[in-house]
């Protein structure tokens, strides 16, 4: 079996930087924890993009299963392919959960890097969106019917 990678996206590269970044704004430790988060954040939000072209430095499928992301990465898969074949242990299906994975991701970092666009501070505004997905789901709602901070008055 092939020593598959997980890839980044070349355009959002310098965001994930940021993002691990615990000098600055950075508030994960390691990259796998960016692409975890935003690929939960790019399903939940059902946004999905190819990446066209890759960082330098993909991050080893390893490190995913250190962290025991692995799982989610074939709870995603099984999700989207709605097939149990997905969980082969073949280089097919590796790759096939891989690029699953890495196109939520890219869609969630799509979405974060708007959400974060002229922040001073990223950890309040994504506990603000991890927030508003919780109540979501408490109410039972969909995520079309998000609060919208725009209508509060001051």
């Amino acid at each position: 079996m092939a020593d598959r990678r997980i890839n980044i996206a070349k355009d959002k590269y310098d965001f994930v930087q940021e993002l691990v970044d615990l000098e600055t704004k950075g508030i994960f430790k390691t990259k796998a924890d960016v692409l975890t988060f935003c690929a939960a954040y790019g399903y939940y939000k059902n946004r999905r993009i190819t990446i066209t072209e890759n960082a330098k430095d993909p991050i080893p499928y390893s490190v995913f299963e250190n962290s025991k992301y692995d799982m989610f990465i074939h709870l995603l898969a099984m999700d989207v392919a709605k097939d149990a074949d997905v969980l082969a242990d073949n280089d097919d299906m590796i790759d096939k959960r891989a690029t699953i994975f890495e196109s939520y991701a890219n869609g969630g970092l799509e979405l974060l890097m708007q959400e974060l666009k002229g922040q001073v501070e990223y950890l309040e505004k994504i506990l603000l969106i991890i927030h508003k997905a919780t109540q979501v789901f408490e109410d039972n709602k969909t995520p079309e019917d998000d609060f919208d901070l725009s209508s509060l008055t001051i």
